[in-house]
């Protein structure tokens, strides 16, 4: 007869074990079970047989007095750091300015001082900036200025000047043409005539002051003063030969020195597209809208124009104004914003009977406007040369070959020229314009 084994039965702990107040000589220990009767003589409890384990529980969840934690998980008294840990001392204040919060670390090397991430800041930041004009691009005749925005003006001699919008070549009928006292010959067949020196704000922002000479009878254009940007130049004799001046950079100065001393003058802002052109008319700091015709006003003594009142609020087709993020298109944010304040600053000096004071304060405010584009055109020139040297998947390696020297010496007459931006700016704020 074989021998039987019987396990050990899973009986719950006794009300001993689970009284603290009892005696418990073994806690960690389970005592035999009783001899079953049933079972034989040799019965023995198999190897593997856990036994259960007693435990012994405060009352009422009390917690151990002082906090007090099992040996291997001991904290130091009074919320001390561990041995292992340290605490970083703390500074008056942080990169900005803030009283910055106790910094626990664990014991390691002494950190390197990395720096400060500089806080956002406007003079970090703003839109691109560049050249606003050039002369005499390949392909056009001689005196040609070109803008930012790809504009051209031809001034032709004889009284007559054109403007030809970004994408036109010489040859193209131009998008529009002014010739004789003055007559205004738009690209779609439309007709019209002014007689008082007028400004034409081209889609890039840039304006030219079409100089007349006279304000009354049947004048004729005399010169230009075309402006985008810091870049200004001057075209004389447009009636005989005209003549360029030096490209100047007094362009933002020069614009609020213009507008703050006239604020009301007659302003035609180009709208349409490459095909449809639409001249607005700005009189007295008011879109009146299109300009469709204009007759002559025996009683002034001058040209009208007749303008549809129903298209105020006429587009620009985007063929015709900057792209976004362009240098062009922050040339023209720039001037917009210039022209808008030099406005106020007129108004507010004729309403206290003060033109001049108004005069001033428009000047000195395009003055930051131009300091902006300075450091704006720097930084932009900055980027776009690391961008040659590194730009491109891997285009870095290829750009220190024999070329390299090349873009070291870009490197370092771009960095010499932001002395020449300051001398730029001085000018454009010591120019006798009129303040």
């Amino acid at each position: 007869m074989g021998m039987t084994t019987t396990a050990a039965p899973n009986a719950a702990l006794t009300t001993q074990q689970h009284n603290p107040a009892a005696a418990d000589p073994a806690p960690n220990k389970t005592p035999a079970p009783a001899a079953d009767p049933a079972a034989p003589a040799n019965t023995a409890v198999p190897a593997n047989t856990t036994a259960p384990i007693a435990t012994t529980a405060l009352p009422n969840n009390a917690v151990a007095p002082n906090n007090a934690v099992a040996p291997n998980n001991a904290v130091a008294p009074n919320n001390a750091v561990a041995p292992n840990q340290t605490s970083l001392p703390i500074r008056d204040r942080d990169c900005f300015g803030h009283r910055p919060r106790p910094i626990t670390l664990p014991t390691a090397p002494t950190l390197p001082n990395i720096g400060c991430i500089p806080q956002p800041s406007i003079d970090l930041a703003g839109a691109p900036a560049g050249r606003g004009l050039t002369t005499n691009p390949e392909g056009w005749p001689a005196n040609t200025v070109s803008t930012a925005g790809g504009y051209r003006i031809v001034p032709e001699g004889n009284t007559n000047w054109s403007i030809y919008a970004p994408g036109q070549n010489h040859g193209d009928k131009a998008h529009t043409r002014i010739w004789g006292d003055p007559h205004v010959a738009e690209k779609d067949g439309t007709n019209w005539d002014f007689t008082k020196s007028s400004d034409f704000v081209l889609g890039d922002g840039t304006r030219i002051f079409a100089r007349t000479s006279a304000d009354t009878g049947q004048s004729v254009t005399v010169g230009l003063d075309i402006v985008n940007g810091a870049d200004r130049i001057s075209v004389s004799d447009v009636n005989t030969n005209p003549k360029l001046s030096a490209t100047t950079h007094d362009g933002y100065e020069w614009r609020a020195q213009h507008l703050a001393s006239d604020p009301n003058r007659d302003s035609f802002h180009l709208r349409g597209d490459q095909n449809n052109v639409q001249w607005v008319r700005e009189r007295n700091q008011k879109i009146d809208g299109v300009v469709t015709g204009a007759t002559f006003d025996a009683a002034q003594n001058r040209y009208e124009q007749t303008v549809d009142a129903t298209q105020k609020n006429v587009g620009l087709d985007p063929s015709l104004r900057p792209a976004f993020g362009s240098r062009a298109w922050g040339n023209q944010l720039r001037s917009e914003l210039n022209d808008r304040q030099a406005k106020i600053y007129g108004n507010l000096g004729q309403t206290f009977g003060n033109p001049q004071l108004g005069v001033n304060a428009a000047v000195n405010n395009a003055g930051q406007i131009h300091q902006n584009h300075h450091q704006q055109q720097f930084r932009t020139d900055l980027r776009d040369l690391f961008s040659q040297i590194f730009g491109g998947f891997g285009g870095g390696a290829g750009n220190f070959g024999f070329g390299g020297l090349s873009y070291l010496f870009a490197l370092r007459d771009l960095l010499l020229s932001g002395n020449d931006f300051r001398r730029q700016y001085q000018f454009g704020m010591a120019s006798t314009i009129g303040w």
